[in-house]
This record gives C-alpha cells, sequence and structure tokens, in this order.
C-alpha cells in the first residue's frame, strides 16, 4: 500500500497530468478511514452523556485523526522503503540464497530503538528527506508547477524524521492541577468507598469482606470471598489510615482481626481456595486453587507488612484532619438533605458541625482540640438523635451513619495520640507483629506444585477434588501478573535466601491504588 500510493504521487507530479488530481487521490485515500471513523463516533452518541460533552469527544478525535494523517504523509516514504526492502529480501533468501530464514527482529525489541538526537533520526530515516530533495529538483527542472501542489507533502517528507524523533522522545507527565471543588469531589468519592468496607467488612463477616452488596430489588449481601477480595480489603484498611478515615490503632485491629480469621481458613499447602462463606468459613465446593487469586493475596500481604514496618517510625496518621474533614463534609451534605434541616434543631446541629470545622481548619494542634473535638462531637451525635424520627427514611439513615462516623473518627484518632504519648511501643509492637503475620502468611504458600513441569508455565489452578492441575496455563497476560511475579519472588526468596520486600504490585482500583502507589 505504501508503495502504491509513493508511485503515484511521483508519477502524478513529475509525469502524468493533473499534478493536483493525483495528489487530491491519495490524501483522500489516506484520509477518508479516519474521517469515516470520525462520523461514525458523531453520529453514535452515548446516551450517558450530554450532546455538548459528546461534540467535545468528537472534535477530539477529529483532531487526533488528522494529526495521524499528517504523520501517515510524512513517513509515507520512509514505509514504503521499508516496507521494499522486506518484500525483497524475504523473497531473496526463500528463493535465492536459502540462509537467514529465522532472522528477524521482535517487535518488542524494535520498540527499544531509541534515537537519542536529531541526526540519529536522520540517519535511520534518511530515505524521506532524500525523496524530497530528489523530487524538488526534478520538478524546478522539468514541471514547476506541479511543485507548488507537492510542496506541502515535500516538506512534510523533508522533516519527517525531525517529526518522528520528536514524537517518540519521552513526555514528562504533568500533575493535574485540580480546582477546590475537585478535590473535595475526590476525597468525599474515597471516603464513600471505604464506607463498604466499614459498613460490611464486620465481626458478623468473620472480618472477611463479602464478594458483593446488591441494593435492587431487596438488600442482599453476598456472604461468599475469595483471597483476591481479602488481599484488595487488607489494602483498603490500609489506604484508610493514609487517609486519615481510620486511626492506626483501628487499623490495626480490623486487620489484625482479618489476619486471625484467615488463620482459621482451610488451605491448601498455603493456598487459600477460590471462594469461602464469609459467616461459616467453610470453603466452597469444588476445592479450587487459583494461581491468580493466591498471587494477588501474597501480594497484598506483602504490602502490607511493607506498610506496618513503614509505620513503626511514623505510626501517626498525617492526614488524620483531613479524613475527619472528608468524613464533615459528608455529614454536612446529610444535614442539609434532611427535611428538618430548616429547623431550630437543623440548625443548631448545622451550627455545631461547622464549630468543629473551624476547630480543624485553625492553627491548634490535633491534640490540644482533641478534648474539644470530642464534646462537639457528642453533641452532634445527640443533636441528631433528636432530628432523626424513628421511622427515618434513606436521609436519616445517611446523616446517622456520617454522624456516628465522625464522632468515631474523632475519637480513635485523639486515642491513638494519647497512647502514642504514653506508651508508644505498643504500637510499635503490633505493627511489627502484624509485619511478621501478614508475610508468614505470604512466604507459605508454595508456588512450586502450580507449575507445569512439560510446558514451564504455571497452571491456571489447582483442583483439589480431581487432584490435578487445570490444563491450561498463564503465559504473559496481564491478568496473571501478579500470580507470576509473586510466585517467581517467593520462590527466589525461599531458595535463594533473596528478599521480598522489594515486591511491588500495581492493581485493586482507586481507593486501594493509593496504597500501592506509596
Amino acid at each position: 500500500m505504501p508503495q502504491a500510493l509513493m508511485l503515484v504521487l511521483l508519477l502524478g507530479w513529475v509525469l502524468l497530468p493533473f499534478p493536483w488530481f493525483w495528489t487530491s487521490a491519495v490524501t483522500i485515500i489516506v484520509l477518508l478511514p479516519l474521517m469515516a471513523a470520525a462520523g461514525w463516533q458523531l453520529i453514535n452518541k452515548p446516551d450517558d452523556i450530554t450532546i455538548t460533552s459528546h461534540f467535545i469527544e468528537v472534535g477530539i478525535s477529529v483532531r487526533d485523526f488528522l494529526l495521524r494523517f499528517i504523520f501517515g504523509l510524512a513517513v509515507l516514504p520512509y514505509e514504503a522503503y521499508k516496507y521494499t526492502d522486506a518484500i525483497v529480501r524475504t523473497n531473496w533468501r526463500m528463493i535465492f540464497t536459502r540462509r537467514k530464514l529465522l532472522e528477524w527482529t521482535p517487535s518488542a525489541a524494535a520498540s527499544h530503538i531509541r534515537h537519542d538526537n536529531v541526526a540519529a533520526a536522520y540517519g535511520s530515516m534518511w530515505i524521506s528527506p532524500l525523496v524530497s530533495i530528489v523530487s524538488i529538483v526534478w520538478m524546478v527542472q522539468t514541471n514547476a508547477e506541479a511543485l507548488y501542489v507537492a510542496a506541502p507533502i515535500l516538506i512534510l517528507w523533508l522533516f519527517a524524521p525531525a517529526l518522528a524523533w520528536r514524537l517518540s522522545r519521552d513526555e514528562t507527565e504533568k500533575k493535574p492541577t485540580l480546582s477546590q471543588a475537585q478535590n473535595i469531589f475526590l476525597f468525599k468519592s474515597a471516603r464513600r468507598t471505604w464506607s463498604f468496607f466499614e459498613q460490611f467488612v464486620t465481626e458478623e463477616e468473620n472480618w472477611l469482606p463479602p464478594d458483593n452488596f446488591q441494593e435492587e430489588p431487596t438488600p442482599t449481601v453476598a456472604a461468599r470471598t475469595s483471597p483476591t477480595n481479602i488481599g484488595l480489603s487488607l489494602l483498603a484498611n490500609l489506604a484508610a489510615r493514609d487517609f486519615g478515615y481510620l486511626s492506626l490503632g483501628r487499623m490495626l485491629e480490623r486487620t489484625q482481626a482479618t489476619i486471625d480469621t484467615l488463620h482459621r481458613l482451610e488451605r491448601h499447602r498455603g493456598h487459600f481456595y477460590n471462594w469461602y462463606e464469609t459467616r461459616t468459613l467453610r470453603p466452597l465446593i469444588p476445592l479450587y486453587v487459583s494461581s491468580v487469586d493466591s498471587g494477588n493475596l501474597a501480594g497484598h500481604l506483602i504490602v502490607l507488612a511493607n506498610a506496618c514496618e513503614e509505620w513503626v517510625q511514623t505510626a501517626l496518621a498525617p492526614s488524620a484532619r483531613s479524613g475527619i474533614l472528608d468524613n464533615l463534609q459528608l455529614a454536612r451534605e446529610a444535614v442539609a438533605a434532611l427535611p428538618a434541616a430548616n429547623g431550630e434543631r437543623g440548625r443548631q446541629l448545622a451550627a455545631t458541625l461547622e464549630e468543629i470545622h473551624a476547630q480543624l481548619r485553625g492553627p491548634q494542634t490535633y491534640r490540644a482540640l482533641s478534648g474539644s473535638l470530642a464534646r462537639l462531637a457528642k453533641k452532634a451525635v445527640e443533636a441528631t438523635r433528636a432530628i432523626v424520627p424513628a421511622d427515618g427514611d434513606d436521609s436519616s439513615a445517611d446523616l446517622t451513619f456520617w454522624i456516628e462516623a465522625l464522632r468515631r473518627s474523632i475519637f480513635e484518632h485523639s486515642r491513638d495520640g494519647r497512647q502514642l504519648a504514653t506508651v508508644p511501643y505498643l504500637l510499635q509492637a503490633r505493627l511489627t507483629s502484624l509485619a511478621d503475620a501478614s508475610r508468614a502468611l505470604a512466604l507459605g504458600m508454595d508456588f512450586t506444585f502450580l507449575l507445569d513441569p512439560e510446558r514451564k508455565l504455571l497452571s491456571i489452578g489447582y483442583s483439589q477434588s480431581d487432584n490435578s492441575l487445570d490444563a491450561n496455563c498463564y503465559d504473559l497476560l496481564a491478568s496473571a501478573h501478579h500470580a507470576l511475579f509473586v510466585g517467581a519472588r517467593l520462590f527466589w526468596g525461599k531458595t535463594a535466601g533473596g528478599s521480598t520486600n522489594g515486591v511491588d504490585l500495581y492493581g485493586g482500583g482507586l481507593f486501594v491504588g493509593w496504597r500501592f502507589r506509596n
């Protein structure tokens, strides 16, 4: 295809009549698929976005299509040259020499070939400026009128290596500048996300996360969980502490309770089964060990252990004020949504919350404010009980939840401050113990039996009922990266004395992703 387009352009400029026609024909051929895609996007507006947003997205797509079109024209001589070289080289080796038939450059290796400067780019893509210069000289001598038509494309060819070099440079990621309203929205979303774990990872569920909560047609908790769910729940505890939604002491209580439950679960060679009932702790039939689930949980346990060891030095949550403010913002919104908000008691509650906000925004330390904040939080709880009717609706329940969460958060952060001031070694000892227990659970998983000895690949899993590995294997699929990486790291750490502290995993959504990032 590139060879044919090049031939049409060069013949149209040098030999054939009407050079504008041939130039337009090639332009349309290159541009038509891109514009067809833009047109299809224009007439197919998604139902969940506004017409203005849709037009903005289409405009961005058209801009991207035009940039691709310009770049495609710029590198056309180079593509034609590479295609021709590949065709000639392949046929020469296949028909005549029968040598170097297995010589090839993988695309992954080719993508790492870098041009550190413009000169190197011109040395690699010399064909584009050469064709441009020769064409210009030829047309000046034979067909000057065609030069006016061809000039835009010839200029692109002349600077194609410089353009390719510029586009291949590593871009410095710009940190987004968010407005105050955007930051408030994101932190409120994070606090609401944590409320799922707060409400459903409870003693009734043996401190294990239920798989899901169904709101319609009737509220139903799916009382089952998987190793991946458990691992993400542990990381949610860490993220909640980082955001200030949990005090360190409460984080230790919740996390230690989950770890204690894990020690009670039935396992196979250190691996947890694919599914458990959260209330009875029985593994669900059929008994199956999933390589991916085990890899996820092992990695999450190591992240947990590393975080606990890090916090031995900095135990007090650095974002306590921020976390309480996020909770306070949601409580104020719940008050505003209540029908009684405009009454006297509603205004008194709003004034109490405003006073809490003013103190948290003030210059005093949290430790100095803890007593006053505790009294105000208790006052807010009493005011809420006076406002909320006995048979309250969802808005009443929402207000009760956020006010109680505010009181609890203030109390727990204050308790941490007192404990760190009087007996700091207690929290440090609990952190060290939790880190050791988490790492021991991860290291206790034996990944060697999950390896297919013939294919040298990790099996999808092991069925205990059949006492056999799954016939299918993971290669380098993204969904199996955790298992492949963690399994290799744990095996290497056990057999060669290596450390597992450096395991750095990525995933699990925006909320727990905060802990991965740190």
